[in-house]
């Protein structure tokens, strides 16, 4: 019986959705046929959470379906309109209903309709469905209506001034400088230009936002006193997902039961209004102070936030002292939130679309570089000429005119009737809309129209947005240039009437800037795959671009694949040097001078010492650090803080952190790194550097050290480190000045690494790590070097003199009766080295043995295995050592705790060595250590 229940209880559970959704759907259709408009039928909701997530992997399944039944994939779910292109109108005219289990949606592609719907904010609401997300900090511009809408639309529209528009300048000119800096050291290919994208775009938030600017791969995110979470790691965790974040700032007390993931943006929502609260009121009492909030500070008078507050406080002022016509606290929040949420995604977005179309469409950068070199000539595009430089950059704007045209970051503009039926005007026709339902200005549809688009309206074509001349074979850039007139409202990337987005014009100087700096110098070309011709590299990218869908916004779903390379335009000539003596001339060329001028490296141009430490890691491999921080190291520590590319060990004490290090480089094959201040800081790796100098153990010490004009005073903290660590080192060195510094680090990992592997110490004066780099330097002296053709020649004329010496080896393995194996470290030298020494001693049936340094480099539980050796080992190896007639030493030393009296040592191999039968062969890397 109680199987029957079961059984009858599950059914229930399952026909009773199944039911509702039947007498909706019903019910729907029956109200929408009484609008009189075409009619589709979608059994599933759009905006049901679940359905948002499960559709990627069910709908593919629905739309094979039999009949002609999963015909409703193509518009059931958000964004359909983009991959649509206007296909649907084409059939069913200008506006279609379609029904659904929630609420009916009307869709409307008739520009003149569409028009009158944006224009009527009074009679076309906002669409509940998305404003209710949007509260998620508070009420703001883009979701209040009537009276509060008016009143913070007057406050909103004062704080996007060109004041602030000439920040964005400022902010974006500078991201974009520091990431195609790192783009370029990139060289074979670069995934990330969307993640990238996104960061620079929140940098320039932060900065023209909220007046925090950070430089394009900080690190530099330490919590402001009384926070857990820096300001930008506390907006960028809020806006990583904007569906998650108003999900989890619904939970409150609840979010104690989320994962960790889950913890950690609920942990960024209270940290980010926590800090909007803060600067909101910091900036309120300078306004009541001073009358002026921020105005004495540039950066703070110009950025969005403090705009914000200036312009609703003295709108409370000249209100009578009616303080009510200022923003409230949750106004202020929701305001501020909505602007980095629409600003981020717009401008981010755009611009990795793009580079994606400039790459796969190579002419269009000539099309743009011929308007950089008009506007800036060869000099680089600077912070200081937002005002005479963006008004002629036409051609860069039609580019993300273009972009948005086809790459819209919403391609449906939401709109509500309200409870009451409406009226629209479609044609010479009126149709009346019924009450609840959804409407969507299909912005997708209109602009990808034919009407005012042409026949090439799906062909991205930037030329259009300018008259003549628009023949892109015609790149001459031409001054009278005017932006073409369009059709009304066939255009909507940042919507239209009264509700058109403030920031459309804070988007527009983020995108051109950006682009000016990218491509005035430099262009983008798709990575050439094996197999691939350019033209099929260039339409493999124009498929990642287009494999496109939304989420809060339209983007790529595989951006990772967009595969480019960035490239020193050729065309672009260096600037001259200035010249020390201009009337000297050499009229004969001197044969012991090599004319050929070294490639320079600018990506470092305007980073400091401690960032060029940063990228210089980067650039060797390094994933782990040890250290312990003090003053003098302090510029580098800064610049490795947080930074997302190292873990970084903190030991109690120096010395543990050398320790560590060693270990680390034994376990891994990879140098250790170790980072220590000044003074008592770098003594207390003296220990270590001797143990990995005993050792053959790679690691690389930087020390922090008193600045360069200090030395010699005395001043505190100083010690003559490279005098102390002399005789513990295999190399060590102090770096003068900043630009020396990529050429000494990148030396220290060749020596650390090359021969018998050993410590390296590297000294480090804070005014070194602490400068900023002014000119380009070698690039040989910034990336890892690879043999010459010197050292391959003296590498094969070794290989060929020890061929003979492992001949003679050979025959002395082939005639020996106790032949062993003595192993030490320099066997886990290399990778391979272990599986070698296994091979030679399987195929020669020869016992091994090691040093205390080489255990590991041989299977102990392998029958030939005699163990370690010496005074701490065993006593089968001691006395097979001492019967050996042949000694094969193998990276090892023969240490005095292994051979204790040499006079006494392997009696039985010496003797044969003098019959020439056996003896000790040496094989050590360093010559020095021969016979030792």
């Amino acid at each position: 019986m109680s199987s029957s229940y079961l059984i009858i209880t599950t059914l229930t559970l399952i026909a009773l959705p199944l039911l509702w959704t039947l007498v909706s759907l019903v019910q729907n259709y029956r109200t929408a046929r009484s609008a009189k408009l075409p009619v589709l039928i979608c059994p599933i909701d759009p905006f049901n959470p679940f359905w948002m997530l499960l559709r990627p992997y069910i709908n593919p399944l629905l739309a094979r379906l039999p009949f002609g039944l999963g015909a409703f994939t193509e518009y059931n779910h958000l964004g359909f309109m983009w991959r649509d292109q206007g296909r649907l109108h084409e059939v069913h005219g200008g506006a279609y209903m379609i029904v659904t289990p929630g609420l009916n949606q009307l869709v409307v592609a008739d520009a003149s309709a569409g028009t009158e719907i944006l224009r009527s904010i009074h009679t076309w609401g906002k669409n509940p469905a998305f404003n209710e997300p949007l509260k998620t900090f508070g009420p703001s511009v883009a979701t209040d209506e009537g009276d509060a809408w008016q009143r913070q639309r007057k406050i909103t529209a004062v704080a996007f001034s060109e004041r602030n528009n000439n920040l964005v300048w400022v902010e974006a000119v500078k991201q974009s400088r520091q990431m195609l800096a790192g783009w370029l050291t990139k060289r074979d290919v670069v995934t990330s230009t969307a993640e990238d994208s996104y960061m620079a775009a929140l940098h320039v938030l932060t900065g023209a936002g909220f007046g925090r600017s950070y430089d394009f791969d900080s690190p530099l995110t330490v919590p402001d006193p009384g926070h857990t979470m820096s300001y930008r790691d506390a907006l960028w965790g809020a806006m990583a997902n904007i569906f998650v974040t108003c999900a989890i700032a619904k939970l409150g007390r609840l979010s104690v039961l989320l994962p960790s993931s889950g913890k950690r943006v609920h942990r960024a929502i209270v940290e980010l209004k926590m800090y909007m609260r803060e600067l909101v009121d910091k900036e309120r009492s300078s306004y009541s102070q001073g009358g002026g909030g921020s105005a004495n500070n540039t950066t703070l008078a110009t950025n969005l936030m403090s705009s914000l507050v200036r312009a609703s406080e003295s709108e409370a002022r000249t209100a009578s002292g009616k303080s009510r016509n200022a923003l409230t606290d949750e106004e202020f929040l929701g305001n501020l939130f909505i602007f980095n949420v629409a600003g981020h995604d717009t401008t981010a977005a755009t611009l990795a679309y793009a580079i994606g179309l400039l790459a796969c469409n190579p002419r269009w950068q000539d099309w743009i570089k011929c308007e950089l070199d008009e506007v800036f000539g060869e000099r680089e595009v600077t912070e200081d000429e937002y005002e005479t430089a963006f008004p002629r950059l036409k051609r860069c704007l039609a580019i993300m005119y273009e972009t948005l045209r086809l790459y819209a970051p919403l391609n449906g503009i939401p709109r509500y009737t309200g409870s009451t039926p409406k009226t629209l005007a479609l044609g010479s026709d009126t149709y009346i809309i019924p009450g609840n339902t959804f409407v969507f200005v299909n912005n997708a549809a209109v602009q990808m129209d034919e009407q005012y688009w042409g026949p090439d309206r799906l062909e991205w074509n930037p030329s259009r947005w300018l008259r003549e001349p628009s023949s892109p074979s015609s790149l001459a850039s031409t001054p009278g240039e005017v932006p073409v007139q369009l059709a009304e409202n066939s255009y909507l990337p940042w919507s239209s009437g009264p509700r058109v987005c403030p920031g459309k014009k804070f988007s527009q100087v983020e995108h051109t800037a950006a682009l000016a700096v990218l491509f005035h110098h430099h262009r983008v070309h798709p990575v050439v795959l094996p197999g691939e011709t350019e033209e099929h590299a260039r339409g493999r990218i124009q498929r990642v671009v287009m494999d496109s869908d939304m989420v809060l916004a339209m983007r790529m779903n595989h951006p990772e694949e967009l595969k480019v390379r960035w490239v020193k335009d050729p065309s672009t000539r260096p600037l001259p040097s200035p010249a020390f003596n201009n009337d000297f001339r050499r009229t004969e060329p001197s044969p012991l001078v090599n004319r050929q001028q070294p490639e320079l490296d600018d990506s470092f141009v305007g980073l400091s010492g401690g960032e060029i430490f940063h990228e210089m890691m980067l650039r060797l491999g390094v994933k782990h650090m040890f250290g312990y921080p003090g003053g003098a190291i302090l510029p580098v520590f800064d610049a490795i803080y947080n930074s997302k590319h190292f873990e970084f060990v903190l030991p109690k004490h120096e010395q543990g952190a050398g320790h560590m290090a060693e270990g680390y480089a034994r376990a891994s094959g990879k140098p250790g790194v170790v980072l220590v201040t000044s003074g008592p800081g770098a003594t207390n790796v003296i220990t270590p550097m001797q143990d990995a100098l005993s050792d053959g153990t790679p690691m690389v010490v930087f020390c922090g050290q008193v600045p360069t004009t200090a030395i010699g005073t005395d001043a505190f903290q100083e010690a003559d480190v490279v005098g102390i660590s002399r005789a513990c080192t295999k190399w060590n060195v102090m770096v003068k000045n900043v630009a020396e510094l990529p050429k000494r680090i990148k030396e220290a990992f060749e020596i650390a690494t090359s021969g018998r592997p050993g410590p390296v110490l590297v000294d480090l004066p804070k005014d070194v790590t602490a400068g900023i780099l002014r000119r380009p330097i070698p690039m040989q002296s910034t990336l890892p070097s690879h043999p010459s053709a010197a050292t391959l020649a003296a590498r094969e004329m070794s290989r060929k003199q020890l061929e003979g010496t492992i001949s003679r080896v050979a025959d002395l393995v082939n005639i020996a009766k106790k032949p062993i194996i003595y192993a030490g470290n320099g066997v886990l030298g290399s990778p391979e080295g272990p599986g070698l020494l296994r091979e030679l001693s399987d195929k020669a049936s020869i016992p091994v043995t090691t040093t205390l340094q080489g255990l590991g480099g041989y299977d102990e539980l392998d029958p030939k295995s005699l163990h370690m050796l010496g005074m701490h080992g065993a006593a089968y190896a001691n006395m097979a050592m001492q019967e050996a007639d042949l000694i094969i030493a193998l990276g090892a030393r023969f240490d005095d705790r292994v051979t204790l009296n040499i006079a006494k040592f392997a009696p039985q191999a010496k003797a044969a060595a003098a019959e020439k039968r056996g003896g000790i062969v040496h094989f050590e890397i360093m010559p020095k250590n021969i016979n030792k």
